[in-house]
């Protein structure tokens, strides 16, 4: 009887229909303002988000080992690891014991003499080579004077296109930045002489053409400016190659010379030892190369018996500036930029927590045997900051630790993204 009435009656059946849309329609808006309200309540909110990653530092120069130079026993050793020592400070004192009846002819001695003290002087960087005053009239002594300034003056000139090479990158890093704060000032003309014609455009005075000539040069001049500042870094990773070069140039140099010098000093030694005709035992002061930081040392013990060419102590040169080569999970590292600040601590005793800042972030991921992901930076530490000397001594593990606070909903939309592994794909 009822649905008769409401055929019958289709106008109150059309109202009791409206009646239902409109209060769906109330209940979307409210559900809609309430999501709104949500969002606009956790753009405010913040979290402090902690990141961490592990690695070892870079040290900036060569590490210098020094060997044995002959055959013989350790007689003194004063030295432990993260001690200081200076240049041509000598570190160690070796017996050499050996001993023969045989004679050597005299004629070599003064020409091994020479040959080790052209190649002392080039292991060590020296500018000249001084010889003793037995020496200064010996033919052998003045050949090997000749030999000493000829490869000096070959090295000069490799070391002076380097030079010249990075000189010239540095240049055009200045006419880089400098064009890239030309075409800022220029665009932030344009971009005034736009907000001026703005209005007249829109009244009608100035054509609209014009407007769009002043914003097309605003364009241009913004694109410029980006690929001047683009070419910068690429000009600086030139530039560290070119430095880089320049000293494994020094060391390669250096590192022949004490190569070349280990030998020379052993047959010096035994040729001095068969002229004598007698047993003898010779004490040889074995010196730093460099000033520096003892890293490693090998012999532990007074009387330890060492071979020519041995590793007695490696030696870490002092920098003015540490590096820290570290990894982070790719899932975490979303957020890692440039001159963020971290926190280093080591096992070493003393100061724990160590100051420094992000100085390159690799764009992209690296993978390692299990699958997982990671993320390269490196971190610049300064001679002032503290904590500076304890990471300059230590060759363990550094723990890198960042705090930040950012937006609740950025760190959500970046574990999202992190989560699939890079920015969503459209189809």
């Amino acid at each position: 009887m009822a649905a008769s009435q409401d055929t019958k009656n289709p106008k109150r059946h059309a109202r009791r229909y409206r009646s239902v849309g409109f209060f769906s329609q109330i209940l979307l808006i409210f559900i809609f303002a309430a999501a709104a309200g949500a969002v606009f309540a956790l753009k405010d909110l913040t979290l402090a988000s902690v990141l961490r990653g592990s690695g070892k530092v870079a040290f900036v120069g060569k590490i210098r080992r020094v060997l044995s130079p002959i055959d013989g026993v350790l007689a003194a050793r004063a030295l432990r690891e993260g001690a200081a020592v200076e240049a041509d400070q000598v570190m160690f004192l070796i017996e050499s014991k050996e001993s023969t009846d045989a004679t050597a002819p005299a004629a070599s001695l003064p020409a091994l003499r020479s040959i080790v003290l052209r190649l002392e002087a080039e292991a060590n960087g020296k500018k000249e080579l001084i010889l003793p005053e037995d020496l200064a009239e010996n033919p052998e002594a003045l050949s090997e004077l000749a030999v000493f300034s000829s490869r000096k003056t070959q090295l000069a000139a490799a070391l002076r296109g380097l030079r010249n090479a990075a000189a010239k990158t540095k240049l055009d890093i200045a006419e880089q930045k400098a064009a890239a704060n030309r075409h800022a000032r220029a665009r932030d003309l344009a971009q005034e002489e736009l907000d001026v014609l703005k209005p007249l455009v829109t009244r009608g005075i100035s054509p609209k053409l014009e407007y769009l000539r002043v914003q097309q040069k605003v364009q241009d001049l913004e694109a410029q400016r980006q690929a001047a500042l683009l070419a910068v870094p690429r000009l600086e990773g030139s530039l560290r190659e070119s430095e880089g070069r320049l000293e494994e140039t020094v060391t390669s140099f250096q590192d022949q010379a004490q190569r070349e010098l280990v030998q020379k000093q052993s047959e010096l030694s035994v040729a001095e030892q068969e002229a004598s005709k007698r047993s003898t035992v010779r004490e040889i002061e074995v010196q730093a190369p460099i000033r520096g930081t003892i890293r490693r040392v090998f012999v532990r013990n007074a009387g330890e018996q060492v071979r020519a060419g041995q590793s007695l102590v490696e030696i870490t040169p002092i920098a003015e500036t540490l590096f820290v080569d570290a990894r982070f999970p790719s899932t975490e590292s979303m957020g890692l930029e440039v001159g963020q600040v971290a926190t280093l601590s080591t096992n070493a005793p003393g100061r724990t927590n160590i100051p420094a800042v992000v100085a390159k972030v690799d764009p992209g991921t690296v993978t390692d045997t299990n699958g997982r992901h990671f993320t390269n930076a490196r971190f610049r530490v300064d001679a002032d900051a503290p904590g500076f000397d304890v990471l300059s001594k230590t060759s363990d593990a550094v723990v890198v630790t960042i705090e930040s606070d950012s937006a609740l909903i950025d760190y959500l939309w970046d574990t999202i993204i992190g989560a699939r592994g890079g920015p969503f794909q459209w189809p």
